[in-house]
């Protein structure tokens, strides 16, 4: 697990690198700054739910993992979560049952009852 974070890690800083080449610094800097205060706002209220979310599953997962986890430790799991679920459509099909099972299962299930039905009545006009 460890050589798998360390190369991922080592790919991020090389495609950091390619393209602040590419692109410049400055160019992407004044883009940045286009957006002015409200890409810092957002950033800072974002990352001040992320930090309740993860004090939230600290809360709830109580002492019951092994070695006892820190606030740290969730709050990088939340940031992995966040990163996983902006990557892949996993909290959008019903990926958030695994945080919340009954809501989750139930609506992952009738979204699939939804396409089922969808294809059905399609099938039956075509």
């Amino acid at each position: 697990m460890k050589r798998v974070t360390v190369i991922a890690g080592l790919l991020g800083l090389g495609l950091t690198v390619w393209m602040l080449m590419q692109f410049g610094a400055r160019s992407i800097l004044s883009l940045i700054m286009t957006g002015g205060w409200g890409i810092l706002a957002a950033t800072l209220f974002h990352t001040v739910q992320v930090a309740l979310s993860a004090q939230a599953w600290r809360t709830i997962a109580g002492n019951t993992l092994a070695p006892a986890l820190s606030w740290r430790d969730y709050f990088l799991l939340r940031c992995v979560r966040e990163g996983i679920n902006n990557l892949l459509p996993v909290a959008q099909g019903g990926g958030r049952g695994l945080v919340q099972p009954p809501a989750g299962a139930a609506r992952f299930r009738d979204q699939k009852r939804r396409r089922r039905d969808n294809l059905r009545s399609y099938a039956r006009t075509a």
